[in-house]
């Protein structure tokens, strides 16, 4: 593709984007290429209404994911306090059976079990969340922001391309302006053919992006649902033995 970071991501596995990311410039060097950037962004005259779109669409879907990756987050530290909670009450059951008679002893060994059973769905669904579920939104984060630096990447190339035109016409109409009219009309043309081939390249890596995110997208919460299914389900079998043997006593 047109854009490293893409092609990285759309080819890596996530260790090696992590990795990626590692070798990346520092904070401060991708702070001051990132405002001169937007700078150009910014200041230019003409881009079309495609990218427009494009750099709106963008920022809304980063802080989408970014409110779904804190809360998810949120919610794995949720589940790891119930699994700890559920560790410990298990035990505390099996103990107080020993100093039950064994009708009450039986209810109480039934109700670790339960608990027990409990705790593995939950943990089950905590690995879910935490290495596939999380670790997806962070790849789709990575995967925004890499179309957020090709788009900027492109505005700065059109915005070489706007500064030498205007220099240009200035030159042409007799304005003072620097530059050799021939030698702008050669740079001219050059980032008119950069800025061309950028726009080309930009939208075939987006045809192919909105083509995966349907398909991923898909693909992830409809997997994030099955895992609900399968923890809710998994607990209600164990506390349904629990009634069946309470009702029983």
């Amino acid at each position: 593709t047109y854009n490293d970071n893409l092609r990285i991501f759309l080819t890596a596995k996530f260790r090696e984007l992590s990795q990626h990311k590692k070798q990346s410039s520092g904070m401060f060097g991708r702070l001051g290429d990132s405002m001169k950037s937007h700078a150009a962004s910014y200041m230019l005259k003409n881009r079309q209404p495609d990218f427009e779109e494009l750099a709106d669409y963008v920022n809304k879907l980063m802080n989408k994911l970014g409110n779904i990756d804190r809360i998810a987050g949120r919610l794995i530290k949720e589940e790891k306090d119930f699994s700890e909670l559920l560790r410990s009450l298990s035990p505390a059951y099996t103990v107080w059976s020993s100093e039950e008679n064994d009708t009450v002893s039986k209810l109480l060994i039934t109700m670790s079990s339960t608990i027990d059973q409990c705790l593995e769905a939950t943990n089950i669904l905590l690995e879910y969340h935490d290495e596939t579920f999380h670790e997806s939104i962070k790849d789709y984060s990575l995967y925004a922001g890499s179309i957020k630096d090709a788009l900027v990447r492109r505005d700065s190339t059109q915005k070489s391309y706007e500064n030498i035109l205007e220099e240009l016409n200035k030159k042409s109409s007799g304005v003072s302006g620097s530059g050799d009219i021939t030698d702008l009309s050669k740079q001219m043309e050059y980032t008119q053919g950069l800025t061309d081939t950028a726009n080309a390249e930009l939208r075939k890596d987006l045809e192919l992006w909105h083509k995966m995110k349907r398909r991923d997208v898909r693909k992830i919460f409809s997997q994030l649902a099955d895992s609900h299914l399968q923890y809710y389900n998994k607990c209600l079998s164990a506390w349904e033995i629990l009634l069946e043997t309470t009702s029983k006593l």
